[in-house]
């Protein structure tokens, strides 16, 4: 019987991702922090992230908001996370930020970032429930790896599901679906086009992206169900 925790607690995930995707998070960061801009929220004095990881995104989203004052808390099921978001804080000499091994948030925050967590956890109804109290304010982002495409080369999500861990798919539809389901109130919405950010050298996916480019600012919703090549940005409370 295979438990997916141990992906992530035992090493698996490390090994696969040895960068823990340092490389992407300033674009993460980026997409996470325009939306929450848009939201005008203030007196926001402690920030945690579920899912940390190496901690960049929420260092990345730290910078912009140029706030000295602000708390920072990180927390991760993985061990070799958590060390390494430990390095950077280190080696950055930074006093506001504190990253722990957890599966919830051990402290109540003012937002909390949950980005590209959920789809990778068994029962993610259980732990959406069990973050709710944690914060005001929530962003998610949610891969959306279910499209025509995705499901004609089905190959594709099998090859995530092995690299990455990803065994929950979804749709937006079926994203805001599950917030709503566990008690959260959906505030706004955008997509994260990340096809704009991986670059490829393969002549399909130029031609798709190129589709992409075309479809997206007129038919965004049928482009991202046909298509795939985004995530949904959520701020909710």
């Amino acid at each position: 019987m295979k438990n997916y925790n141990d992906f992530y607690t035992k090493g698996g995930y490390f090994e696969n991702n040895p960068t823990w995707d340092v490389e992407d998070s300033f674009w993460k960061s980026e997409q996470l922090f325009n939306l929450f801009e848009k939201q005008n929220i203030r007196n926001i004095k402690k920030i945690s992230e579920v899912g940390c990881g190496s901690g960049e995104v929420m260092f990345n989203f730290s910078k912009k908001l140029k706030d000295l004052n602000i708390e920072y808390f990180g927390f991760d099921i993985s061990p070799q996370a958590i060390d390494l978001a430990n390095k950077f804080k280190s080696e950055r000499k930074i006093s506001n930020f504190k990253y722990e091994v957890s599966s919830i948030p051990l402290v109540k925050s003012d937002l909390l970032i949950c980005a590209d967590v959920f789809e990778h956890i068994e029962d993610e109804f259980a732990f959406l429930r069990s973050i709710k109290e944690k914060s005001n304010y929530f962003i998610f982002n949610i891969p959306l790896d279910l499209s025509v495409q995705s499901l004609i080369r089905e190959n594709t999500i099998l090859l995530q599901r092995k690299r990455v861990g990803h065994i929950n798919y979804y749709t937006k539809s079926l994203a805001l679906e599950i917030l709503k389901d566990t008690g959260f109130e959906v505030l706004g919405y955008e997509y994260g086009m990340w096809y704009k950010h991986y670059k490829s050298g393969q002549i399909s996916t130029k031609f798709i992206n190129s589709i992409r480019n075309i479809l997206m600012p007129i038919i965004p919703d049928i482009c991202v169900k046909l298509f795939g090549g985004s995530s949904l940005l959520v701020f909710a409370k």
